[in-house]
């Protein structure tokens, strides 16, 4: 598509076109060339289909311009630091690898990418080797919802095969399924100590170990050829645990293991040399761009078309990845390929009508911010209706699954307000536009609440941490966004020691 094909099309621009051509901190040229190239791939849109053109639409306009910053900015990165070699991160890194191709063949660029196989499960549990705090960590890691099945999944291991154990603390078959409390939690504990379920849990991990290694060292990770790897975020377990594999298999790179993220909500690392380098989001950022790195839905924007790599396993002479699925069913049938279609027609449209030195990172973290406050804040009707009902899950294992925006109706709305009927990942603007007028009233109220203590919680850790201007930034925000913030004793405290120095 040649951008100035569209200048005789005349059509109104949409709010987020609008927006990149009101933001006068980029380049008047950099500016239209990427509003024509979002309207010119919008209305290039096949779809027909309500849901279809949506996705397309929301990819064109949101999705696509915040992936191409991102791969672009690790390109760049790249370069500069001697990398060779980019393995992209299952499955977030599917579409980022994509992408990253298209500007490869179009801008001439020099560097090896590789979609790598990986997830959570299948890092972390072949990296034990003793269960202690930090593989308790991840273990007992509790999204909303855990019991013993998920626990004994997390690492591999079958309840029927403990059965005599758990029995001896009172876990009876039909509890299994059922959400732990706190003090079940500890109680566990003690039993993943017990030396001999302890002793299956270190067998069978040496046995994934033995086989991730070798599909490391099959995809190149031990050739001596600097490489970084690609995924969207947020803490840096994964890596760590990938860190502490490489160690083990005796292929940990010289300068260390190095990581681009789209983001960074915390971090942690294996060892001292190790890298995470954040795009978006530093660890320690607590400006607006900490509340627009919503997991959820920057992990629905990058969507794979495959399930979740659980493990690795040899076949003949080669290592596999096994996947929970060969094909991610329930994405496809809501429209996961017209989403990688568009976001893939963008960048060759993109690269075709700027240049490499015609664009600049800092120009596409600001398009980036502008276009996730609007998207996430204020979704249309329709972007809440296509997007807020996909299912998504915070469990490594996917055991559970959750509506990234549930639709309420009038007999929710007395729950909504005297229960927690809420889950804590739900994007609320949309569930705002989806549901009953009654209960939209009650999750404003919930939304504005929850917004509030958020930035009242962040505020009190910057005034911990000695950051009065970033905390007094943040009380007001949380002020701003209610007046139920004041019943809270805490805050009051706050605002004191803020705005009055005592």
């Amino acid at each position: 598509m040649d951008v100035s094909s569209s200048l005789s099309i005349k059509t109104d621009l949409n709010r987020y076109e609008q927006l990149i051509v009101e933001n006068e901190k980029l380049s008047s040229y950099f500016r239209s060339q990427l509003v024509e190239t979002t309207r010119i791939c919008r209305l290039h849109c096949p779809e027909t289909d309500i849901n279809n053109k949506t996705i397309w639409n929301t990819a064109s306009n949101v999705i696509a311009p915040i992936i191409f910053g991102f791969v672009y900015w690790v390109l760049i990165e790249a370069k500069q630091k001697g990398i060779q070699r980019l393995y992209f991160m299952a499955r977030d890194g599917q579409i980022l690898f994509k992408v990253a191709q298209t500007i490869i063949s179009q801008w001439g660029y020099e560097i090896d990418c590789r979609y790598f196989y990986g997830s959570r499960q299948a890092f972390h549990f072949p990296a034990i080797e003793s269960i202690g705090e930090q593989e308790f960590n991840w273990l007992m890691d509790n999204p909303g919802f855990l019991s013993i099945r998920i626990i004994c999944e997390r690492v591999n291991l079958k309840p029927e095969l403990i059965a005599d154990i758990l029995s001896r603390y009172d876990f009876r078959e039909d509890s299994w399924d059922k959400a732990l409390n706190d003090s079940e939690l500890m109680i566990l504990r003690e039993i993943f100590q017990d030396s001999s379920v302890l002793e299956q849990i270190l067998a069978m991990a040496k046995i994934f170990r033995d086989k991730a290694i070798g599909y490391f060292k099959q995809e190149g990770m031990g050739d001596k050829i600097p490489y970084a790897t690609v995924d969207i975020g947020w803490s840096g377990k994964s890596q760590r645990s990938l860190s502490n594999l490489l160690a083990a298999g005796n292929i940990y790179p010289d300068t260390g293991l190095q990581g681009f993220f789209f983001g960074l909500l915390s971090s942690t690392q294996a060892f001292p040399k190790d890298q995470l380098m954040p795009y978006f989001l530093g660890v320690n950022d607590r400006s607006d761009r900490y509340f627009l790195c919503d997991p959820q839905i920057l992990e629905l924007f990058m969507a794979a078309d495959h399930g979740s790599t659980v493990r690795y396993d040899k076949q003949d002479d080669r290592y596999i990845p096994i996947l929970r699925s060969e094909s991610n069913e329930s994405g496809i049938e809501w429209g996961l390929l017209v989403q990688h279609q568009a976001i893939v027609d963008f960048a060759e449209c993109l690269t075709k009508n700027l240049q490499p030195q015609e664009c600049k990172s800092d120009y596409f973290k600001q398009i980036t911010e502008d276009l996730l406050k609007v998207f996430i804040c204020n979704p249309s009707k329709a972007e809440a209706e296509s997007f807020g009902a996909q299912p998504f899950s915070r469990h490594q294992s996917e055991s559970k699954f959750y509506d990234l925006a549930p639709k309420y109706g009038f007999k929710d709305t007395l729950k909504i307000l005297f229960s927690n009927y809420i889950h804590a990942f739900a994007w609320l603007p949309a569930s705002i536009q989806r549901s009953h007028l009654l209960a939209k009233i009650a999750l404003r109220y919930i939304n504005a609440r929850q917004n509030s203590f958020t930035y009242s919680n962040y505020a009190w850790q910057e005034l911990q941490k000695g950051n009065k201007n970033s905390s007094r930034k943040l009380a007001m925000k949380a002020l701003k966004s209610s007046p139920v913030i004041l019943l809270s004793k805490r805050f009051i405290r706050m605002s004191f020691l803020l705005f009055f120095n005592i």
